[in-house]
């Protein structure tokens, strides 16, 4: 199951990947907390966190021509710093007591844009760096990482949040991008192969090969539709315990800390029963 860990390129992008996932699970427990402050509206909160994730609906076809074009992890480098500068500039106004709702916004969604690069050029390095017999493994290990920071984030960032303040927890966010990046750094040049065939893949070229293939579409609606309940409950969750639950910030840092616990346990289990006879049965079950 740990056979991926061999690759030490590998390593190096897991370790990027779970410090950049922590720094957006904090960054999700920080925003809401202080949209929801500032509005009083779960309908502003959804809109900051659909902003920080939205963008993949448009950018994301566009960031993978741009992985199959360029060095994958000089991107991933970039667009983590590009996190981390957004990050510092969110600690920054609300030190100042500068941070207002059009500011809020604005910064989630260039925070979304950098998050799209990385959501596309992480899923892209992995099977550049992992052997094919190993790739389940190798992306369920990772999402361990990814949901592991689920859990991290909110249970780091939580105590920040109401013992210093959300500046603090901004610089959490800051720090971990940044360490993201510099992590990144080692993985080492990886670029796309070239084509066979000796076309150049541009996105219609992808778009072609997609659409003529339903199991690939039936994966992408799947994908579409989870995503979709998953900002649905991340922008209603910081109301239900005010409102309902009548608990503090730090009552929303436990049961988001909770749901990435409940998500590190699916993805071991994955990597642990990753053999082509298990795969239907589990995506069925999840």
């Amino acid at each position: 199951m740990l056979k991926p860990f061999a690759s030490a390129r590998y390593t190096w992008l897991w370790l990027s990947n779970a410090c950049g996932s922590t720094g957006r699970w904090a960054l999700v427990l920080v925003l809401s907390s202080q949209l929801l402050l500032t509005t009083h509206s779960s309908f502003w909160v959804g809109c900051g966190l659909f902003l920080t994730q939205g963008p993949v609906i448009i950018l994301a076809p566009f960031s993978g021509v741009l992985a199959d074009r360029l060095d994958r992890r000089a991107l991933n480098v970039i667009s983590a710093a590009v996190s981390a500068t957004v990050t510092g500039l969110f600690a920054g106004l609300t030190l100042l007591d500068r941070l207002s709702l059009p500011a809020m916004l604005a910064l989630s969604f260039a925070y979304g844009i950098s998050f799209v690069f990385q959501l596309t050029l992480r899923s892209t390095l992995v099977p550049s760096l992992v052997p094919a017999d190993e790739l389940l493994s190798g992306v369920s290990l990772f999402q361990v990482g990814t949901q592991g920071a689920q859990f991290l984030g909110p249970a780091i960032a939580a105590p920040l949040l109401v013992w210093r303040g959300p500046a603090a927890a901004w610089v959490l966010c800051a720090v971990l991008y940044v360490a993201s990046s510099v992590l990144s750094v080692p993985v080492g040049e990886v670029r796309a192969k070239p084509a066979t065939s000796g076309r150049v893949l541009d996105l219609r070229v992808s778009l072609t090969y997609l659409w003529s293939r339903a199991l690939a579409w039936t994966a992408i609606w799947a994908v579409a539709l989870h995503c979709a309940l998953t900002m649905a409950y991340q922008g209603m969750l910081p109301m239900f315990v005010s409102m309902d639950l009548r608990g503090p910030n730090a009552d929303y840092g436990a049961l988001l800390a909770s749901i990435g616990l409940g998500a590190v346990v699916g993805s071991v289990s994955l990597a642990r029963f990753s053999a082509p006879e298990y795969r239907a049965g589990l995506f069925i079950f999840s």
